[in-house]
């Protein structure tokens, strides 16, 4: 398998990938890939793929009209 870097990455539907910093992690035949999306009111979305390659967007796991028990509501943070 041959990736490109350096340049935009796009999902299966032909839209810019947007997980920064993010991780990933296998779940049976999936892999998944969570990460920053600072477009509009996101903050975390979720991909996945089968072969590395072709990502699919599986939707936002955190926006900032998700609810919190905080005020005001928490920050994200790498470790």
């Amino acid at each position: 398998m041959f990736v490109n870097s350096g340049i935009i990455w796009t999902d299966t539907s032909g839209d810019p990938i947007h997980a920064h910093g993010g991780g990933m992690l296998q779940a049976g035949e999936y892999v998944y890939w969570f990460g920053e999306n600072r477009v509009g009111r996101r903050r975390v979305s979720c991909y996945r793929s089968a072969n590395l390659k072709d990502w699919e967007f599986r939707g936002d796991v955190l926006t900032l009209d998700s609810p919190s028990r905080r005020s005001p509501p928490a920050r994200i943070r790498r470790c």
